[in-house]
């Protein structure tokens, strides 16, 4: 069996000032299976955004018609995507489950007084896949969850106008390892112990500077050891 649900709106408001329209759409798509067997789904999502940017105004503007706008011409837009897949299947005391996304999304605005156009443009994928085992050491009910995170992004950035233009990249790349045990010790007593190692490269490529590269690594760490009482 399938299950299939989607939504989708749609957005218009002249808003309060002047050059201030906003037209907003989204959509979202999600089908998965139904039943005490393995697990898939798929969603499927958009979003579009067109804006009128009325920009500030002074005090002494305000009073004169706080609906007013300086920029009568400036704007910005956005239009992003995104899609998902992924799954589940259990076997005895362990199961086993993997995600796969990705995204991208370009949002672009127009200021006159520059005559600047600026466009950014991005895209992602990250790759999760993670166990889960219920076992019995020493005695005590305990679930272990045990994953791994991949993740790289690019983002394109594009100015162009009378008074500055240029251009740039970024590139980010990020791995990570998880695991996380929890006990349950009789009596509402729960110890959880767990740790996470990530690993990420960062790369940036400013072409306005003469094509200069900056690429940085880090590495983080982070663990876990706490008793709780449930109340």
């Amino acid at each position: 069996r399938l299950g299939l649900r989607v939504q989708a709106s749609d957005q218009r408001s002249d808003n309060y000032r002047d050059n201030n329209r906003l037209i907003q759409r989204n959509l979202l798509a999600d089908v998965r299976t139904l039943g005490t067997g393995p697990q898939l789904y798929m969603k499927l999502a958009s979003d579009s955004q067109y804006l009128r940017n009325p920009g500030q105004l002074t005090l002494t503007e305000m009073a004169a018609n706080r609906r007013g706008t300086q920029t009568p011409r400036d704007f910005s837009s956005r239009d992003g995507m995104r899609a998902d897949l992924g799954g589940s299947v259990r076997s005895g005391n362990v199961e086993w489950a993997a995600n796969l996304a990705y995204r991208t999304q370009e949002t672009s605005a127009f200021f006159a007084a520059f005559s600047s156009d600026v466009i950014n443009e991005t895209d992602n994928i990250a790759f999760s896949p993670r166990v889960k085992i219920s076992h019995r050491l020493g005695g005590f009910e305990q679930t272990l969850i045990a994953g791994v995170d991949v993740e790289k992004g690019n983002l394109d950035r594009n100015v162009s106008g009378v008074f500055f233009s240029g251009r740039s990249a970024a590139r980010q790349q990020k791995r990570g390892i998880y695991l996380q045990n929890n006990a349950t010790l009789g009596h509402n007593w729960l110890l959880t112990v767990g740790a996470r190692s990530q690993h990420a490269e960062n790369t940036v490529d400013d072409v306005a500077s003469f094509g200069s590269l900056l690429r940085k690594t880090y590495s983080l760490s982070a663990s876990e050891f706490a008793l709780r009482y449930r109340v």
